[in-house]
């Protein structure tokens, strides 16, 4: 069902006492895999004080498009959250009938209230229920920071991380939107609840973007055709190991390891029909053994599990004796390589007040962004690093939008 390429940053140089390296997992569905499975989605919109106006109408506007590109074997739940959660569509069929139900009960929702984010992730995993044979996303809204029963702002927001880390874990991809003014919102949170909810943060500075971004997550979960994939590397050679890793395409998240030096497992989430999931991983090998041939040599078997099936394939390096062969870089891997730092950098930054650490990561980005050949995101670091300079500020919105930026990386290699 799944079809793997396996691609290293380069060779190895007999000699050293031991070699780092990026591989490169790429995973394609079979040709034959063009339909999605049936998706079953939950969007809890926040519906808290701070949503009155023109983000509560065009959320309702971009939840009632959702509900009108649904196609029969889909499924909606659609829920208002503030001081609880109010239930508007349960387990809609797609068709006239969600549209019309969709539309009468989002006109209903008014904004009042606090903003129970916590409740808002456990309606969704109660909603979603595992189901053999269909995927489930899930969309959570807001413009404002996860607050207690109290209405006060959490400073502790990890019992919420573990939340998204639980819908993930369940199969259950997760989505996390920001809208409007990022000051009003804490992006490094909202990232995380993507991240171990194995989803995809978007950010809305404008409301009226939301609908369009609305639409693009739909066809992507209906687009999926395997609801949890596991990546399992299991080391062939002694001094073999495996390191970080992420999920570089459709779109960047970072993956945890479970496991240890035997086999290590890495989550990666759902995979979809139209294009594929790269994973990125740092490899490190030991030297060959004295008297050893240079060659080619099995370092790690790679394992894909999902959809009822596993596809396997051996990652093999080559050792030279080559100083040239092995500085050569494969360009693609590379270019990845220097991405996947850059998203390293733009995370850091959501996370940092200070102006002069502040500087140093907007220089990083740029510098590191255009030897990737993505001017777009180094053109946006340069300017914002020059407004710092003039202005002694970076603005929240400017942060987060290069956060999304960087993470945007479904291009070709």
């Amino acid at each position: 069902m799944l079809d793997l390429q396996l691609a290293w940053d380069r060779p190895a140089r007999a000699g050293s006492s031991e070699s780092r390296h990026m591989l490169r997992i790429r995973i394609t569905p079979q040709a034959c895999v063009t339909a999605g499975l049936p998706l079953r989605m939950a969007i809890a919109l926040d519906v808290s004080g701070s949503m009155h106006g023109v983000k509560l109408q065009h959320a309702k506007t971009a939840c009632q498009a959702v509900a009108g590109l649904l196609r029969p074997v889909d499924r909606l739940w659609l829920s208002g959250f503030s001081t609880a959660v109010t239930e508007i569509l349960h387990s809609e069929q797609g068709g006239r009938r969600a549209c019309e139900k969709a539309r009468d009960g989002i006109a209903s929702l008014q904004a009042s209230g606090i903003t129970r984010t916590d409740l808002a992730l456990q309606w969704i995993r109660d909603a979603l229920k595992p189901e053999p044979g269909v995927s489930r996303a899930g969309i959570l809204i807001t413009d404002g920071k996860a607050t207690d029963l109290h209405g006060t702002p959490m400073t502790d927001v990890q019992p919420l991380v573990a939340q998204a880390a639980g819908l993930g874990g369940s199969g259950i991809t997760l989505y996390a939107v920001g809208m409007g003014d990022a000051a009003h919102f804490h992006t490094p949170f909202l990232t995380d609840l993507a991240d171990r909810g194995r989803g995809e943060f978007m950010y809305a500075r404008d409301p009226a973007q939301l609908e369009s971004k609305m639409r693009e997550r739909l066809a992507s979960a209906q687009a999926f055709v395997v609801d949890q994939a596991v990546v399992v590397v299991k080391p062939q050679r002694p001094g073999v190991t495996v390191g970080p890793a992420c999920r570089f395409r459709p779109s960047f998240a970072p993956l945890e390891a479970i496991g240890g030096t035997d086999v290590t497992s890495y989550a990666v989430g759902a995979l979809t029909a139209n294009q594929p999931t790269d994973v990125l991983m740092h490899v490190r090998a030991h030297a060959l053994p004295f008297g050893e041939r240079l060659g080619t040599y099995a370092v790690a078997e790679v394992a894909v599990q999902g959809g009822g099936s596993t596809s396997k394939a051996m990652a093999s390096l080559e050792w030279t004796n080559s100083l040239v062969s092995a500085q050569t870089l494969n360009q693609e891997v590379d270019r990845d390589r220097l991405m996947w730092d850059v998203n390293l950098y733009a995370d850091a930054l959501q996370r940092t007040d200070d102006q002069n650490r502040t500087g140093e990561l907007l220089k990083q980005i740029a510098d590191t962004a255009n030897a990737a050949g993505r001017q777009d995101v180094a053109n946006r670091a340069t300017t914002d690093l020059d407004e710092l300079v003039r202005k002694g500020v970076h603005l929240p919105d400017r942060k987060t939008t290069l956060l999304e930026d960087a993470r945007k990386t479904s291009g070709a290699a």
